[in-house]
């Protein structure tokens, strides 16, 4: 514990949990008019700046006055010249412990969410506390093809890949060193080369945006990203400085990264 030096205590701070957000912002767009389509989008015909349909799978079309990309670890698959050498898709691991019966030191409200370098996590969380989490980096591009390709990468860890989580909750929290693994996740995130998020036209369509650059952390910042973004759209965001820092990316990545 020697090496810990600060700790920030926020009592208002609370749980949002991913999955259940995004399904009920989806069914309150749904319940104000708005439709929902689960889909493959490419590029369709276009007129000159102006996109006319997207093209949808297998035979179905889209039309839209605006389209806005909001792909994460996706672009560089479905915009490979204009975003393979600017946008890194790493794979962070995420790794659940077990929680002893009856020892509710390990969950929530009882511990705070932590940070150490290359070590994220919380614990255990209701109602389903599926464990203690421990997430680390994992995979980056360059990985093999599979690691590349969100659509068709692996989704869970090898053995081997359990040993780094272990050792990390065995020097901080030894009381879950034995614990049994309930399960585990290897989830892409999209870091651009600028290292900043981008709200910014496609280069060669006027109505066309893309909106990315998370960094693991887009989540976060949803509901400002969605003003934002709809602000750029409708010419109501023009802070000259902000659209300045959220162009696209335009250095290309290491390779070897």
């Amino acid at each position: 514990m020697t090496d810990i030096t600060v700790a920030l205590w926020e009592q208002d701070a609370g749980v949002v949990r991913a999955r259940r957000a995004i399904e009920s912002v989806a069914q309150v767009f749904q319940h104000e008019g708005g439709e929902v389509k689960i889909a493959r989008a490419a590029m369709g015909p276009a007129n000159g700046r102006q996109l006319d349909t997207l093209q949808l799978d297998p035979t179905e079309s889209l039309s839209a006055g605006t389209c806005v990309f909001a792909l994460g670890p996706w672009f560089p698959k479905a915009f490979p010249e204009l975003m393979g050498d600017k946008v890194r898709i790493p794979i962070g691991h995420v790794a659940y412990f077990r929680t002893p019966p009856g020892d509710n030191r390990y969950s929530f409200p009882n511990l705070p969410s932590y940070n150490f370098p290359g070590v994220t996590g919380w614990p255990a969380l209701g109602p389903d506390n599926r464990g203690f989490r421990v997430r680390t980096g994992g995979r980056g591009r360059g990985g093999g093809e599979a690691d590349t390709d969100p659509d068709t990468s692996r989704r869970w860890l090898q053995p081997e890949e359990l040993e780094r989580p272990r050792a990390f909750v065995t020097q901080r929290f030894p009381g879950l060193a034995d614990a049994p693994i309930s399960e585990t996740r290897s989830c892409h995130y999209e870091i651009s080369t600028s290292g900043n998020f981008f709200f910014d036209h496609h280069p060669d369509f006027d109505n066309v945006w893309f909106a990315g650059g998370g960094s693991a952390e887009g989540f976060k910042f949803g509901p400002k990203i969605g003003e934002y973004m709809a602000g750029r759209v409708l010419g109501t965001e023009t802070d000259p400085e902000l659209i300045e820092a959220f162009r696209l990316p335009v250095d290309e990545s290491d390779p070897g990264e």
